[in-house]
């Protein structure tokens, strides 16, 4: 694992950090919860919200902006998904060095 890779790997720590202790649930096989994904290079890190089903319009925004308040406390710069197929479930944040 190179330098680079093991930065971007803490970083995504510590945004998985931040929103457990926000009591917002990691994903896991028995059901919902954020997912982290790391990328590459210094793009953004896409956080998605993983549920079992749709939820509905009022319910997404209620949880998006949970994540959204989490990870801004930290500082941290939080967008909608710019993905080439954007979805209303993920969100593109933007760490600063600790």
């Amino acid at each position: 694992m190179t330098s680079s890779s093991q930065h971007r790997e803490c970083d995504a720590e510590r945004i998985r950090q931040a929103l457990r202790q926000a009591g917002i649930p990691e994903w896991h096989e028995d059901g919902g919860g954020f997912d982290v994904a790391v990328g590459h290079g210094e793009e953004s890190f896409s956080v998605a919200a993983a549920t079992d089903r749709r939820p509905d319009p009022v319910e997404l925004e209620q949880m998006m902006a949970a994540y959204t308040r989490a990870l801004t406390a930290r500082g941290w710069r939080v967008g909608s998904d710019t993905g080439p197929d954007p979805d209303p479930q993920v969100l593109d944040v933007w760490v600063t060095p600790s």
